[in-house]
């Protein structure tokens, strides 16, 4: 069975006949991610990379500004709690509160943002990727994807530098794969800047900010943007790639990254 799937007995009708059968599907957890000793959110995750998902979570959400300001995190298996502490907790706690409300997003899963898109500053970049490094390295995304090709159900992201896939995740939340890349990424010292994101999911305007809070100055899918996370993205300087799909792709935003 494959890591972060469950199996259940299942019925299959084909053509009209039934067969009994065993199916993966993907298991799925309620993650408590607290900051400083405050809970601040409740996430629907598969059940794998969570520090890296915390810690990308409060880094793409601007609650930890750098990674200067990380200190520890610890993870209780058994309830499925985050902890992370900060070194300055006075203000980062200041600065949660300056947030405000929770905005509850278009996310699989319950995802979740602190909104603030006029706080980030535009994405500043000479990166240039190529039409056909999209799509193959899109493509070496997929083959890679044990549990999106084992049951489904699950989104998968990656980072990509020239040919090389440096951090890849899987969950049932498009929002959460970003975060668990941001996370790993970071606590590892790599430079987000120098890649480009790939995703299967749709890009929503809080994708196109985590990206632009992280310098990721592309971001490319094989489905489509929404109309905000265009306007968004043109304004934060964030290149949108869509519909990466056989020998398509459209670029919605920055088209001046993409070469033929």
């Amino acid at each position: 069975m494959i890591k972060d799937s469950s199996e259940f007995k299942t019925i299959r009708y084909e053509k009209g006949e039934p067969a009994t059968r065993t199916d993966m599907v993907p298991r799925e957890s309620s993650i408590d991610i607290y900051l400083c000793g405050t809970r601040l959110v409740t996430l629907q995750a598969s059940p794998n990379q969570l520090i890296e998902l915390a810690v990308g979570f409060l880094l793409s959400e601007g609650l930890l500004e750098t990674l200067s300001e990380y200190e520890t995190a610890s993870i209780d298996a058994e309830s499925k709690e985050v902890r992370v502490e900060a070194k300055n907790r006075s203000k980062v706690l200041s600065r949660l509160l300056d947030k405000g409300d929770v905005i509850r997003t278009s996310g699989c899963s319950r995802g979740m943002s602190f909104g603030g898109y006029d706080m980030i500053g535009k994405v500043n970049s000479d990166l240039s990727v190529s039409t056909e490094k999209i799509k193959t390295m899109t493509r070496e995304m997929l083959k890679a994807a044990d549990l999106h090709n084992a049951c489904g159900g699950v989104h998968c992201s990656a980072l990509v530098k020239g040919s090389e896939v440096i951090s890849m995740s899987e969950d049932i939340g498009r929002h959460n794969t970003i975060d668990k890349i941001v996370g790993q990424c970071s606590l590892k010292g790599i430079d987000m800047s120098e890649g480009f994101l790939l995703t299967t999911g749709r890009i929503s305007s809080e994708m196109v900010a985590k990206c632009a809070r992280s310098r990721i100055p592309v971001i490319a899918s094989m489905t489509s943007p929404t109309d905000l996370a265009i306007r968004i993205a043109d304004k934060l300087g964030v290149t949108v790639v869509g519909y990466v799909r056989g020998n398509r792709i459209t670029v919605y935003t920055h088209a001046d990254r993409i070469t033929n």
